[in-house]
């Protein structure tokens, strides 16, 4: 319910011939019940979490739980191996879970048990238990209101419909398939129609309400729990069709709410007739709503959804209306807007979380640290949903690849984490067993522990956490290598990049060195390649790649050579429609965004740049880079140092270099491109800005009968181009470094110099790598690397059993960098190289 408090409500809905609920006519709602002053007994929150290794996604779990004051964890299935077979690991996904809840049995101190079971690698705590209970209790309170307005009191009763489960919302019916009534007989969102802006057909998935179930959050009592993981364990046995849990339980929920709506015919044909133009189009195909055989089988399990992100708050499809808040940085004006009843704008803490434990309370009675924390929630910085206006319990970073990586971004937002060192530790001085001091629910809250086994632990098992078979975990055995990623994960200045104030001047460049002109000389007869004198501005220079490089010794090895630019400009030598062609793409380009030529920040460099940019590609065209980055770099140069102190032989290069001075080499830039376009110009305005040499195009305007040569300069007709570039160089070129690329769909970003430099720290941590590997062979057989290529996660055109595919070396980053697999990793469609590191050649 759209900007209600949770804290205004609490009920315990269980409908019993004393509720008030099973008292009801048809036609008569009573709002929930508030509780009561006086306790009337004791729960207990358990926290389970699917994890069968660690790793720094898990630890930020684990501190953000132990921080917050949570129950110790329980690791299911921790230490088992991961199958292959997708079935068997979903089968001990449910397995684990279901042992676990089997063995939770009734107590006489304690009157109910509450689970909240997450995914281990992608959640993260921002509120407290205590907040999480009570947002439990309203959204069933709310919800039990709900279904009693739709089907009446007696039917509710008589169906026991009240709400005792609650799952995660998703914006995505996952997987994907609207003739399950997972998909079609949910029930919509309590949210309003339009939250998201008009609705049009065919609008994309970031305009859906949040109203499917997801599998990756879930609290309930522990005997219906039972219940839904023993229907979802019947169902994988019975028809293993996915490996994804979330499918099974998804269907439990749609099979709950088809059977509900048999009670509503009229609401049966409309969910049925709904259309959803992501997924469908009725105009060429009849909508199909498969309907379960439901006689004489179990379908009502209480289960529910957070429609309002209350507790979970999903990432996938919510970027653009999650934001990170203080109270007291909420803007209200007071003159202007004091007759609008409800002011969007500010950001206010709701009474649930102003109840709960000051944030920073575990070091507030440090005199060290009592100054220099916030006092409260309203001085903390949060997550909090702009539509639902709420700060939710906990985040849940779903989505694809790009959205998983906002868990390294985000992770330095949350507000203890400039602290969370000392706030772990100095959790270990309190007593968190009582969650809360008020009755929630009637109830006094406690956090479960395995108290028996807890007496042996140092400081009674906190700080780690416990496996479902296999005893403690320690902090230590857990997260102690993920620390710093944890308490020092680095500035987001790549994220959050310091915007330029536009009225402060700029320091202007420094002044360019001359630079080495080459001689032009043994390219006269290549087509298309004669040097074009008269084009190349006097002023269009680019700085140095490697002013005033000092190597630092022979570990070094040549990364302090000296590179300079090799400017030259090609004439296109076809033709004057050539040059024809190549102003029309100047004038694409500069019809798009603007003046090419000109930029608040610099405006003497930007002209310069402009003008060397369109005088390049009137004398030849230089179109480069590639969306797939073919980039890869030939140096023709034995770098190796170990190599060079075994040596005899005295190059004049390498005199040179051990004498304190660089020779100079040059950098070329080489394209293939057959035709202007719009994005090789794209590629020309980059690379001017940066100082990149001009390049030399091959294969310009070719024509090639042969189907396999792509126009354009691509595939075979690329190599042919290439290899006669290469075999016009004289023998003197043979220091220098080539620089290859596509020629329409890459651009440049970062200066010469970082590639170059980027280059020889590549190759000398590559040499390393083949010394330690292949031992005396790698010197014995010359070894090293001097050519480097772009690497991608497909191994493509070849397949499994060939060489470039199962011969190379596997990739130097780490195995689990990009987490565990998890339902929502594959996001819109399926892509099985999303958690490929990659390491096969493009």
């Amino acid at each position: 319910m759209r900007g209600f408090r949770p804290s205004e409500f609490y009920h315990n809905a269980f409908p019993d011939e004393s509720s008030p609920l099973a008292a009801l006519d048809d036609t008569t709602v009573q709002p929930p019940q508030v509780d009561q002053p006086a306790p009337i007994g004791r729960g207990r929150l358990h926290l389970l979490i699917p994890a069968t290794s660690t790793n720094p996604e898990l630890c930020k779990l684990l501190l953000s739980a132990q921080i917050l004051g949570y129950p110790t964890p329980v690791l299911i299935n921790y230490g088992d191996h991961e199958a292959s077979d997708g079935y068997v690991q979903h089968l001990a996904k449910v397995e684990g879970i279901l042992r676990y809840l089997e063995k939770l049995e009734g107590s006489e101190e304690y009157q109910e048990d509450l689970v909240l079971i997450i995914d281990g690698y992608d959640i993260w705590f921002q509120l407290r238990p205590d907040v999480l209970l009570k947002r439990f209790y309203a959204i069933n309170a709310a919800a039990n209101a709900r279904v009693i307005e739709r089907y009446g009191a007696r039917i509710f009763a008589e169906h026991d419909m009240y709400q005792s489960v609650v799952f995660g919302p998703d914006k995505l019916c996952w997987p994907v398939d609207f003739s399950r009534p997972a998909c079609w007989a949910v029930p919509d969102s309590t949210m309003p129609q339009a939250a998201f802006g008009p609705v049009y057909e065919g609008e994309d998935r970031d305009k859906n309400p949040a109203k499917w179930l997801n599998s990756g959050t879930i609290l309930g009592a522990t005997k219906d729990l039972k219940d839904i993981f023993n229907a979802t364990l019947e169902a994988i046995h019975f028809n293993h069709v996915t490996d994804s849990d979330q499918f099974y339980l998804a269907n439990i929920f749609g099979d709950q709410e088809y059977q509900r709506l048999k009670h509503r015919p009229d609401l049966l044909e409309e969910a049925k007739n709904r259309v959803y133009y992501d997924h469908e189009d009725p105009n060429e195909n009849a909508l199909i709503r498969a309907e379960p055989m439901t006689f004489g089988k179990r379908t009502e399990y209480h289960i529910g959804i957070d429609y309002d992100s209350t507790m979970f708050q999903t990432l996938a499809f919510w970027k653009g209306q999650l934001a990170w808040s203080r109270q007291t940085d909420s803007w209200s004006p007071a003159t202007d807007a004091h007759f609008v009843s409800e002011k969007p704008w500010e950001v206010t803490i709701s009474d649930d979380i102003l109840a709960s434990r000051p944030p920073f309370e575990s070091l507030d009675s440090a005199s060290d640290h009592a100054n220099s924390t916030p006092r409260g929630w309203e001085s903390v910085e949060l997550a909090y949903n702009v539509l639902t206006h709420q700060h939710p319990v906990l985040l849940h970073v779903t989505g694809n690849p790009e959205e998983k990586f906002y868990r390294k971004f985000w992770w330095r937002r949350m507000w203890f984490q400039k602290k969370a060192a000392k706030l772990r530790l100095a959790t270990h001085r309190l007593d968190e067993r009582l969650i809360s001091q008020e009755p929630i629910a009637n109830m006094l809250w406690y956090n479960a522990e395995p108290t028996e086994d807890a007496e042996e632990i140092v400081d009674g098992g906190k700080g780690g956490a416990w496996t479902d078979r296999r005893g403690w975990l320690s902090w230590r055995r857990l997260c102690k290598d993920s620390e710093e990623i944890l308490f020092q994960p680095g500035d987001d200045e790549p994220y959050h990049p310091t915007k330029i104030i536009a009225h402060e001047p700029l320091i202007p460049p420094p002044p360019e060195p001359p630079i080495q002109e080459a001689e032009v000389s043994g390219l006269e007869s290549v087509p298309g390649l004669a040097p074009q004198e008269g084009t190349f501005p006097p002023d269009g220079q680019p700085q140095e790649a490697a002013e005033g490089v000092s190597p630092a010794g022979a570990a070094e090895g040549l990364a302090g050579v000296r590179m300079t630019m090799r400017q030259r400009s090609w004439s296109s030598a076809a033709s004057e429609g050539a040059a024809q062609k190549a102003e029309e793409a100047a004038s694409l380009l500069t019809s798009h965004d603007g003046d090419i030529s000109s930029a608040a920040a610099n405006e003497t460099a930007a002209s310069r740049t402009g003008v060397r940019a369109i005088v390049m590609l009137q004398g030849k065209p230089f179109f480069f880079l590639s969306f797939t980055w073919i980039l890869f770099i030939v140096y023709i140069l034995h770098v190796s140092t170990q190599f060079l102190a075994h040596t005899k032989e005295t190059h004049s290069y390498f005199a040179a270099f051990f004498a304190g001075k660089n020779p100079p080499a040059n950098l070329h830039l080489v394209v293939p491109a057959s035709k202007p376009d719009v994005n090789l110009c794209k590629v020309m305005v980059s690379a001017g800005i940066l100082g990149y040499p001009d390049p030399v195009i091959v294969n310009w305007e070719e024509d090639f009968d042969d189907e396999k040569y792509v126009e354009g300069g691509s595939h075979l007709a690329k190599v042919t181009g290439i290899a006669q570039y290469f075999n016009q160089l004289e023998a003197g070129k043979d220091d220098d470094l080539v620089l290859m690329i596509d020629g329409y769909d890459v651009w440049l970003q970062l200066r010469p110099q970082t590639l170059v430099d980027r280059y020889f720290s590549i190759n000398r941590r590559a040499d390393q790598r083949i010394a330690r590997e292949l031992g005396p062979a790698a010197k014995a057989h010359n070894i090293h690397q001097e050519i480097i290529f772009g690497c991608q996660k497909r191994c493509w055109p070849w397949t499994e059993n060939d060489p470039p595919c199962y011969a190379v070396p596997f990739s130097s980053l780490p195995d689990d960098i990009y987490g565990p697999d998890t339902d929502t990793d594959v996001g819109n469609e399926a892509n099985p190289f999303i958690k490929f590191r990659p390491r096969f050649i493009n």
